[in-house]
């Protein structure tokens, strides 16, 4: 079954911990490392697991290393019985490449060099310590090599085997450390091998004094499983040249800085920061974040360095704008149907220019429209054709140079048409009698003007209304004539200050 099973695999982060069944022995993460995986049943046998490696071989990473730590309880069965622990490093194909540095088979037993055995009441456990054993992969640049480790507990089922594993690829090469003031030089081949060096050395690494560059070096590295490589290596000072970009905000805003040094050899693996500003140097960080108290022009210092600690600075000015934002207010405006806006952004940062986004309340506005390059006027003629005050939010956002300032909120309300639906428009009254005219519309603050004519001049007590808006037209009509006769009011609905 593909997946993972806690019982009997599983991922397990530093620093780890002792295993149980090998006396305090056995650490289950590789010193230095940040995880070992797990693989195998640590409480009992009858089954097997695999975990698959499949690699890309490449120029950068043609050299696999792998390292293993193995517990097998060792019940004294016949050896295709007892517990296990295979490698097999093979093509697509299954295909094994190297029967020496790309297999590797044992099984419980009561001799077994370079194991250790802790005694349990019942059966003994044969354990080895972490195991390091590199494979050159280069004649197989361009391939996919396929990496598979088993394990395995005993054929009946009662007695544990299982793993603890760590890999990673590298390319094969030796690290030169000199840098140019240095009077010795310290080569360093790939950890976890036996060595012979060139000089005779035996070490990890040898130091070199009064190094000459151009002289050249090598040392065979033998894994544990006799595998051998040779690598070669030439002196050359390890050259840094610093440099790095940046995204810069404004004032009190995080700007973005961004390493981008390269180094001949090695790697660039430190960072010192001077941000100019009197705060403090930042180290161990390729792409800090900083924010400038103050808007200005600032010298920026980046000291990096290599991994044998060979450095190189790099000093750039840069500008800091300062933040701006929107002075205008009051942030509301109210316009009437089918009215041009006219609204002058107004900046606290001489020569900033904003950009907005309109959103409607209503499906029923119209004639807004969204900024997407730099402007100071909202000029748009804005329509509302539904029955309801709604309105068109401008989210407005100020800018200087690259700095952006605090989207504002500017809400524009538009009217909608008032409208009057009182019915019937035809009403008949006695004389000396008042009107008692109630104005209805659509909208329920929606008031009414009216001025008023007369079918003749025997009808008194009618008055215009255009000053005092209201809903009720409430007048005492007299008619001294004989004939009837009309009044008219000629009404125009209102609604907040629009008709």
């Amino acid at each position: 079954t593909i997946g993972f099973n806690d019982l009997r695999h599983r991922l397990i982060p530093a620093p780890g911990y002792i295993d149980p069944y090998t006396c305090g022995g056995l650490n289950t993460v590789y010193p230095g490392e940040a995880y070992s995986a797990r693989l195998g049943d640590t409480a009992g046998g009858g089954h097997a697991e695999q975990l698959k490696y499949v690699l890309n071989v490449s120029q950068d990473d043609y050299l696999f290393v792998y390292r293993y730590a193995v517990v097998l309880e060792d019940p004294d069965h016949p050896i295709a019985e007892q517990p296990a622990f295979i490698i097999e490093i093979t093509d697509t194909d299954g295909n094994l490449l190297d029967s020496t540095c790309g297999y590797y088979y044992v099984a419980a037993s009561e001799f077994m060099a370079g194991w250790n055995t802790c005694n349990s009441p019942v059966n003994s456990i044969r354990w080895r310590d972490w195991t390091t054993v590199g494979m050159n992969l280069s004649e197989y640049l361009g391939q996919t090599v396929v990496v598979t480790f088993t394990t395995r507990g005993c054929c009946y089922s009662a007695h544990r085997g299982y793993a603890y594993i760590n890999a990673y690829c590298n390319s094969l090469q030796m690290q030169i450390a000199l840098c140019e003031e240095d009077t010795v030089a310290v080569l360093t081949a790939p950890a976890g091998f036996s060595y012979l060096w060139s000089t005779g050395d035996t070490t990890n690494s040898i130091t070199v004094p009064n190094p000459v560059t151009g002289a050249e070096y090598s040392v065979i590295i033998t894994s544990y499983n006799g595998c051998t490589d040779t690598i070669h290596a030439t002196l050359t000072y390890t050259v840094v040249q610093t440099d790095f970009t940046y995204n810069m905000s404004c004032a009190m805003r995080p700007s973005m800085f961004h390493d981008a040094s390269t180094v001949n050899q090695n790697a660039v693996t430190n960072w010192k920061w001077d941000f100019g500003d009197g705060s403090p140097i930042v180290t161990g960080d390729p792409n800090p974040v900083h924010s400038f108290p103050d808007p200005g022009t600032y010298n920026v210092t980046l000291v990096s360095f290599s991994t044998e600690g060979c450095s190189d600075t790099i000093t750039k000015q840069v500008v800091v704008d300062s933040l701006p934002t929107l002075t205008n207010t009051p942030l509301f405006d109210q316009i009437c149907h089918n009215t041009a806006l006219n609204i002058q952004l107004i900046p606290d940062v001489t020569g900033a220019q904003f950009t907005w986004k309109a959103t409607p309340t209503s499906p029923f506005l119209g004639g807004y429209h969204s900024q997407n390059t730099l402007a100071t006027l909202i000029q748009d003629t804005l329509t509302n054709i539904g029955t309801e005050i709604d309105s068109v939010i401008y989210h407005i956002t100020p800018t200087m140079g690259s700095c952006k300032g605090d989207e504002v909120s500017y809400v524009v309300q538009v009217m909608p048409i008032p409208d009057l639906i009182t019915t019937p428009l035809v009403k008949s009254i006695c004389d000396s009698t008042r009107t008692a005219i109630t104005l209805d519309a659509t909208n329920d603050s929606t008031l009414f003007t009216w001025t008023c004519t007369a079918s003749s001049a025997n009808l008194t007590g009618y008055t215009a209304n255009t000053t005092t808006p209201g809903t009720n037209i409430n007048q005492l009509i007299k008619n001294n004539g004989h004939t009837i006769d009309t009044v008219y009011y000629h009404i125009v609905p209102w609604l907040k200050g629009c008709p």
